[in-house]
């Protein structure tokens, strides 16, 4: 998957499954965790599905509009941006679409 959503709270679970939808529907591969695991051990399970990126939708979150995104490929303190959910789009564009296409017409 390119992004791996993890839901923390029953709230942020159906703000997730509708990121998810939204993420699915433009086109990206999307992995969610339904349930209530720790951030922890869903953090650890996209590790092993070597996704980029992780959506972390908590309960905080739901009550901003907002959602934080989290680089997994980066080391130190650079690796998580918490953006405005309405800005989704943007941020699929941003890191992958754009490369994608990038890499392709080189």
């Amino acid at each position: 998957p390119e992004f791996f959503v993890a839901p923390l709270g029953d709230r942020a679970e159906a703000a997730a499954f509708g990121l998810a939808h939204r993420l699915r529907a433009a086109g990206a591969r999307v992995e969610i965790d339904a349930g209530s695991k720790s951030l922890k051990s869903q953090m650890r399970r996209a590790g092993k599905l070597e996704a980029p990126y992780v959506i972390i939708v908590g309960e905080d979150e739901v009550a901003e509009g907002s959602i934080t995104v989290r680089d997994m490929r980066a080391r130190g303190l650079e690796q998580a941006e918490r953006i405005p959910v309405d800005e989704l789009a943007t941020i699929y564009e941003r890191l992958i679409a754009a490369p994608m296409i990038e890499a392709y017409t080189r």
